[in-house]
Formats: C-alpha cells, sequence, structure tokens
C-alpha cells in the first residue's frame, strides 16, 4: 500500500516542543578513509550487528558514528576500531586517522587506524 500524499490541511499538528525517538536509523555509509593521514571526526554510537539475508554469510559486526549532530551516519568493521572501541565511548566525538596499509601476508592489506576519543 503506498500511502497517499498529505495535503497541508491533513498534516499532522507537530510542534517544536514535541520528543520524538527513533526506530530505525538510516542504512550508515561506509567510512571509507583512503589516503595517508585522511580524517573523519563522529560521534560514536556503539555496535550493530549485522546478519546478511538470504546468504550462507556469517554475522558481523559494524561500528556506527554519526557526523557532527544532523551529519551523516558511517559505520566500519575495521580490526583496530573493533578491538579498542569500548561501550563507555558512546556518545563521545571521535577522531579517526587513517595511518596507512600494512602487510600482514592477508590477501589484502589490513588498514592501519590511530583513534581517538574526546574527552
Amino acid at each position: 500500500m503506498v500511502p497517499k500524499q498529505q495535503t497541508a490541511d491533513q498534516t499532522p499538528a507537530v510542534s517544536n516542543g514535541d520528543e520524538w525517538t527513533s526506530v530505525v536509523e538510516e542504512t550508515p555509509n561506509k567510512l571509507d578513509l583512503t589516503e595517508k593521514g585522511q580524517e573523519f571526526y563522529g560521534i560514536y554510537l556503539g555496535t550493530e550487528e549485522i546478519t546478511p539475508e538470504n546468504t550462507n554469510d556469517d554475522p558481523f559486526t559494524v561500528h556506527l558514528f554519526r557526523e557532527q549532530p544532523g551529519g551523516e551516519l558511517y559505520s566500519t568493521s575495521g580490526y583496530k576500531i573493533a578491538k579498542n572501541m569500548k561501550p563507555e565511548h558512546v556518545g563521545h566525538l571521535t577522531r579517526i586517522t587513517f595511518m596507512g596499509l600494512v602487510d600482514t601476508g592477508a590477501q589484502q592489506p589490513m588498514k592501519d587506524y590511530r583513534v581517538a576519543v574526546k574527552k
């Protein structure tokens, strides 16, 4: 069912004092830093487990960041970020700096990041 477009006289009354609770967020952009020294600043929102549908792929966890309030949502599953971001960092401004690629002997080199959380 496709909802009919509302006209001005059908729009529910909304005031500046109304409080809202998000029940679903937009799909995040993939955080993809590629140039050495490139930085990203965002508020750390915590983790989300993704279970791929209609595939045999295993579930995986992503870390979510929002650019300054009202900005775009980003996700990453980088090893260093996954290992070091903790629940106590949720809500903190975070700086992620791409430091380059590290040859680990795997098929793809590992992306190396420096991560700082504002106190």
